[in-house]
């Protein structure tokens, strides 16, 4: 009898610069299984997770992701706006420094499965020469259903961590965590919807809560 078919996911919890907890457990697991990063079917992000997801998705090492932390995001978040009008923290920072990871990589060009979380807070379209309100919605920027993952790779982790009043939306949308600050069962319904049965699908969540 053929053995079935597994899908494994990594799954990375928001928490800002307390990411550095989530890709030191990375870097802990990666040193013992260095195969669980190539092994994993689909990563999945929320706010500083999906910043993590995008630099896994590039190639980066869990040890490179503990020199980001404690490098780069520290220098990001010593740069507070002292401005209590505008958000703390620049969201075009943000989105140029995965710009510059992803130049014109769309989600759905990725060579594994990906997903993002985000939230749109909705606004006015005009419709037939109307302006007509547009709800709030959950987003989800994935390759594992059709038209959700033509967007680049830098907007689909931009717009996860954009949380309001620390950084200000990015073209409308906001941290995921309004959607869930875990993308874990988000995942999880993506595997099952792609034919897995659950007690094939394999997840392992990391987070600061």
């Amino acid at each position: 009898m053929a053995e079935k078919q597994k899908f494994t996911i990594l799954s990375f919890v928001g928490g800002g610069i307390r990411g550095l907890m989530s890709v030191t457990i990375l870097n802990k697991l990666y040193t013992k299984y260095p195969q669980i990063i190539d092994n994993t079917d689909l990563i999945a992000g929320c706010s500083t997770g999906s910043i993590i997801t995008s630099e896994l998705l590039a190639g980066t090492k869990p040890q490179d992701l503990i020199t980001f932390f404690t490098t780069k995001e520290i220098d990001f978040y010593n740069k507070m706006n002292s401005d209590p009008n505008v958000p703390a923290y620049s969201i075009d920072e943000v989105f140029a420094s995965q710009l510059k990871l992803h130049p014109t990589a769309k989600v759905s060009d990725l060579g594994r499965c990906a997903l993002f979380v985000s939230f749109n807070v909705g606004g006015a379209a005009l419709k037939d020469g109307v302006k007509t309100p547009t709800p709030w919605e959950p987003v989800m920027y994935t390759n594992m259903i059709a038209d959700h993952g033509d967007v680049l790779v830098a907007k689909a982790a931009t717009s996860s961590g954009a949380m309001p009043g620390q950084l200000g939306s990015y073209e409308g949308n906001i941290d995921g965590a309004f959607f869930n600050h875990d993308p874990t069962v988000a995942a999880i319904a993506l595997a099952v919807k792609a034919g897995y049965a659950l007690e094939d699908i394999t997840a392992i969540t990391i987070g600061t809560g």
